[in-house]
């Protein structure tokens, strides 16, 4: 599989988008990728970048409040479903096979709840009926994103894993989740969550992925996020 570039475009109120999308083309990147919010206009966005030509491999849903499918009393689950529904709805409209979403957002909080798998599992069953890949992002909170995988990977065969290199080397707290995911990859970002990790990490997360063979043939794309760039 040739490999393809993609980078996250995440400045939306950008007077300049149109040349901005142009300098993307002509640089080489094979497509953009951008975050789904109910204030934007989604389609016109989408349209900009097809009418480049351009790729679009995944939409990164809403995350803000994503906690609150785990907390049994919280009044804002069915709420936030509908918002990922809508997401999905934008996904299939579009005509792009991923979505990237986030389990949890926190370090305070570490216990799971079967509300939360009851809610995500939702969000998984009406992708499927669209054939939307749900691409699990390592965020923190890993005992959130380890209770997914253990009652729902196994169920739904749309249910995907999508590793961030920056937050591996922010968040990570010495689990080794591209082991205990990797085979579900479907998503990569390559990134240093906005220079808060170093240059050190593009020298780690190469040798990391040379080690473990993995490549564009995985079925992953790479995204490099935020506008920076490794320095090689």
């Amino acid at each position: 599989m040739e490999p393809k570039l993609f980078i996250n475009f995440i400045d939306y109120y950008n007077d300049n988008i149109d040349d901005m999308f142009d300098v993307i083309k002509n640089v080489g990147f094979d497509g953009i990728n951008f975050s789904w919010d109910e204030k934007n206009d989604n389609f016109k966005l989408a349209q900009k970048i097809k009418q480049r030509n351009l790729l679009i491999d995944y939409i990164h849903a809403p995350f803000h409040n994503i906690n609150q499918f785990w907390y049994e009393d919280s009044i804002e689950k069915d709420n936030i479903l509908s918002t990922l529904k809508s997401c999905i709805d934008f996904c299939h409209e579009i005509n792009v096979n991923k979505m990237v979403i986030h389990s949890f957002i926190g370090f305070t909080e570490h216990n799971p709840t079967n509300i939360g798998i009851k809610y995500f599992e939702e969000v998984l069953k009406y992708a499927k009926q669209y054939n939307i890949l749900v691409c699990f992002e390592n965020v923190e909170g890993e005992e959130y994103l380890a209770s997914v995988f253990k009652e729902l990977f196994s169920k739904y065969d749309n249910a995907r894993f999508c590793l961030d290199t920056g937050h591996e080397l922010c968040y990570n707290r010495g689990v080794d989740q591209l082991a205990m995911y990797g085979k579900y990859l479907a998503c990569l970002h390559i990134n240093d969550n906005i220079g808060v990790t170093g240059e050190d990490i593009w020298w780690t997360m190469a040798f990391l992925f040379g080690a473990l063979g993995l490549t564009a043939g995985t079925g992953s794309s790479s995204v490099f996020e935020n506008g920076r760039f490794p320095a090689i």
